[in-house]
């Protein structure tokens, strides 16, 4: 599965067999067909094990390292940073990055993503404020999604690095959650590019 999961995010699903994951894996024809039935049936089994990737390395750092929901947001932007041109990095960010290619014959796998999705909004949303601020995380989590996807066709983590100038400028990181006012994320007032790369906010 961790050889699948490797292969399939950093040169696509339709582009590796399963010869080649069971070479790569050093593994043989009859383990693989003991466990799994087709190739499909193992990318099931990969995006579901993505969550818990995500959970380990994105999810859980971002609350541990961080207090602020500012900060946690920042945690998960370099996460897409990192891996938005780096196929090697670390499969599972941008989550979608096989929807593309998946046809009629994957909406199990389809299906297992968009949970997915829901559940990494919803996280960032207890992150901001709590329910009432999932459309905001939505924007967060799509915004990224997209900004990844097109980093990986630039080869350059620049649509990254822009998107999260964008976040922080349409976004007030600086009330905190428990100030006693409110959740405190709110719009900001239209702002000119600042100077500075996105890392210095």
């Amino acid at each position: 599965m961790a050889t699948a999961g490797e292969l399939f995010w950093r040169q696509g699903y339709a582009a590796t067999g399963v010869t080649e994951i069971i070479t790569q894996a050093r593994a043989t024809s009859g383990s693989f067909y003991h466990f799994f039935s087709t190739k499909d049936e193992l990318l099931v089994e990969v995006v579901e094990s993505v969550a818990d990737r995500i959970e380990e390395q994105v999810l859980a750092p971002a609350e541990t390292r961080a207090v602020e929901p500012a900060g946690r947001v920042d945690i998960l932007i370099d996460a897409y940073r990192r891996t938005a041109v780096d196929r090697a990095g670390g499969y599972g960010l941008p989550i979608g990055a096989l929807v593309g290619e998946l046809g009629a014959g994957s909406r199990r796998a389809t299906s297992v993503i968009a949970d997915l999705y829901d559940a990494v909004v919803a996280r960032v949303a207890t992150w901001i404020g709590g329910p009432a601020r999932r459309p905001i995380a939505g924007l967060i989590v799509a915004a990224l999604e997209g900004a990844a996807t097109m980093a990986r066709a630039r080869g350059s983590a620049e649509p990254v690095d822009r998107c999260a100038e964008q976040l922080h400028r349409m976004i007030d990181p600086t009330v905190g959650a428990d100030d006693g006012r409110d959740d405190g994320w709110r719009p900001r007032p239209a702002q000119p590019p600042s100077a500075g790369d996105w890392k210095a906010w």
